[in-house]
């Protein structure tokens, strides 16, 4: 779901830097640009998160894929990295709302 809005939301970007030109020196200039500062903001939280689970999930793959004889050093560091990337992950899901409702609201003032 996270990863769809990342994706409406760069369409929006693209289509707000699209029209920008054209609305040079008019009244919804300001705010078109504002749109574009929160929904960039909204983009890097949104890929942060991706990120962050893609990390998680493919250090945890090259784990399963090494067998059973893993020497206890490269398990105890592999966990760290996944606890770090899951920890950021969380934070980035925790605080994309935030930036949703000023996208919404930029919006919405258009």
């Amino acid at each position: 779901m996270l990863h769809a809005l990342r994706i409406r939301a760069k369409r929006v970007r693209y289509t707000g830097e699209l029209v920008q030109p054209a609305l040079r020196r008019s009244a919804p200039a300001r705010t078109v640009k504002q749109l574009l500062a929160a929904t960039a903001e909204l983009q890097e939280v949104l890929g942060d998160h991706q990120d962050a689970c893609v990390a998680e999930l493919r250090i945890r793959e090259l784990l399963d894929g090494l067998g059973e004889a893993i020497d206890a050093h490269v398990v105890f560091v592999a966990g760290r990295l996944v606890e770090r990337e899951h920890e950021k992950a969380e934070a980035n899901r925790a605080c994309w709302h935030a930036a949703w409702q000023k996208v919404e609201a930029t919006a919405t003032a258009l």
